[in-house]
């Protein structure tokens, strides 16, 4: 009976090579990478998962549209509204939580290697399995699925090798390599909080800059109005001393009155 089994296992194989089916091992996502996936509730559609870091979730631009701020729900049933950032990659954006979600592990996509397509508990649909068909273009066989937008691709050891995106009738993967928050997508605190710095640090320079120019005007007046003050000291000292010289008149000169009229002085008729 053995032999007889090792031989159905071994057709087993081969024909899950044929259909494009994964090996048992990436057959069952672990519970753990169920409860990193939530799924976006409308205006968008899809899914999102944790990545990264603590807080921070994946997902398609596709999967959010125009939206700034998306509605998640987890696989407990918990509820969030996360707001939209931009990415390095233009397909791919970030959503900011608070919830507690456990980050999914990484690793590099091979070619030709089986992988799983996750998506959220809202849709139902779970996971299906499939096979990179181009490490170029990143298109799988897996069938296309709107649930499935934004959700992590899986290999089968359960760490993310890319982004599902809805691409014609099948899946394409986006990988994440060189992924990083862009600054001039979407509006993160960080970047506010820096530009607020910014501007309250070229106030301080401009305050500091006028008072100082304010101060090193006000510096000379007090000089030049010293200095106009010895001026008139001095010319004042110079009319005293002009004012306060003894005038000794020639005793030879005859002091005369001048006449009201033309100047000529008149004549004293008091003996006549």
């Amino acid at each position: 009976m053995t032999w007889r089994r090792l031989l159905a296992v071994l057709l087993w194989m081969l024909l899950a090579a044929a259909w494009n089916v994964a090996p048992v091992g990436a057959r069952e996502p672990r519970l753990a990478q169920a409860k990193s996936v939530v799924s976006i509730l409308a205006p968008g559609h899809g899914s999102a998962f944790a990545y990264g870091r603590a807080g921070q979730l994946l997902t398609t631009r596709s999967a959010v549209g125009s939206e700034r701020s998306v509605e998640v729900v987890t696989l407990s049933g918990e509820h969030a509204t996360t707001p939209v950032l931009s990415t390095s990659i233009p397909q791919i954006v970030a959503l900011q939580t608070a919830l507690k979600i456990g980050v999914l592990a990484s690793a590099s996509p091979s070619s030709a290697e089986a992988v799983v397509a996750q998506d959220g508990p809202l849709r139902g649909s779970g996971h299906r399995h499939g096979r990179l068909l181009s490490l170029t273009t990143g298109m799988t066989s897996i069938a296309a699925f709107p649930a499935y937008d934004g959700g992590p691709i899986l290999n089968s050891q359960g760490a993310v090798v890319g982004i599902a995106e809805i691409s014609a009738s099948r899946i394409q993967l986006v990988s994440l390599s060189g992924l990083s928050l862009a600054t001039g997508g979407g509006t993160s605190l960080l970047l506010v909080v820096l530009l607020i710095l910014i501007t309250l640090g070229l106030a301080a320079g401009g305050l500091v800059f006028l008072s100082s120019r304010r101060s090193s005007s006000a510096t000379p007046r007090p000089q030049r109005s010293t200095e106009r003050q010895r001026e008139r000291a001095v010319e004042q000292d110079v009319d005293v001393r002009l004012h306060s010289r003894d005038y000794t008149p020639d005793p030879s000169v005859e002091l005369r009155r001048p006449s009201d009229g033309d100047g000529r002085e008149e004549p004293d008729t008091s003996d006549s």
